[in-house]
């Protein structure tokens, strides 16, 4: 009886056994707050410190709890896996970063950043954002400030986005001073800017263009872009070679001596369409688009 039992027994485990080991693993949440450490389970009990540590353990689908209080990264914390990071609320969690280290890369499209503020990032490296580089996934519901560039020429001040969406966000006061200046508030390559307020982004030197936005391709819709400004450079509000912009308002960004477009300067190619444009201002005898 014993033999005839094993017997049916490893049949069943046979005829069902790749249906029970193939059901796909249930995503996992991870919690972060100010008095965690990176040595306890993860836990709402017992949650870890850092960002950094939380994405190390996490998987793909998994989530990432951040609590309300302020978080300093040593190194860029990269998504290149399917993980969503969520805080608390947006304007009570503030991640910053190193000198020279970016506090989010999202490079995956599944990546998910939301709920949270970036702010006092400091790039040192040419043609890097200051807080927010992405190229896939998705960033949404977050303030991204007071991000800087410094002793660097040729440089970005907020977000480098070469694809990926960010929507509902908050781009505002960041800049340079560096020479030659591509985006105050955000460079854009590629990707979607959707739904977002892009305000008083500033840069100061020469050859600098792109105060708010610096764009050579991708689409920017349903946004507010307004008190932008630049001392001696080009775009206050828009500074574009290729792309679309499509349904927003543009209104109240300026430019210094010697730029031209305070609103939007079209360098060769780009698209404006279906947009509000009302009091920019322009120093000097250059029109305002």
């Amino acid at each position: 009886m014993g033999i005839l039992r094993s017997v049916f027994s490893t049949a069943v485990r046979a005829a069902i056994g790749t249906a029970v080991y193939a059901a796909p693993l249930l995503a996992a949440d991870f919690y972060v707050a100010t008095p965690g450490n990176d040595g306890n389970a993860g836990t709402a009990g017992a949650p870890f410190a850092t960002i950094a540590h939380a994405v190390s353990e996490a998987g793909e689908g998994d989530v990432i709890h951040v609590a309300n209080g302020s978080y300093s990264n040593d190194s860029t914390v990269t998504l290149d896996k399917g993980v969503t990071i969520s805080g608390e609320s947006r304007d009570g969690v503030k991640v910053t970063a190193a000198s020279g280290q970016l506090a989010f890369s999202v490079a995956h499209d599944d990546a998910v950043v939301r709920d949270l503020t970036i702010l006092n990032c400091v790039s040192t490296t040419v043609n890097k954002g200051a807080g927010l580089d992405i190229s896939k996934g998705l960033v949404e519901n977050c303030v991204i400030s007071n991000n800087a560039t410094t002793g660097v020429n040729y440089s970005i001040a907020g977000v480098k986005m070469t694809g990926g969406t960010i929507r509902g966000c908050l781009l505002a006061n960041n800049g340079s001073t560096s020479y030659g200046a591509y985006g105050g508030n955000i460079n854009m390559s590629g990707g979607t800017l959707d739904g977002c307020t892009v305000r008083a982004g500033k840069i100061g030197n020469t050859a600098s263009v792109g105060t708010g936005i610096q764009m050579s391709a991708g689409t920017v819709t349903n946004c507010d872009i307004t008190a932008n400004g630049t001392a001696q450079g080009s775009g206050g509000g828009i500074n574009m070679s290729g792309g679309l912009v499509t349904h927003c308002r543009i209104h109240g960004n300026g430019n210094g001596r010697g730029g031209q477009g305070s609103a939007v300067r079209i360098n060769g190619a780009g698209t404006v369409r279906n947009c509000l444009i009302y009091g920019n201002t322009q120093s000097g005898n250059n029109a305002a688009v």
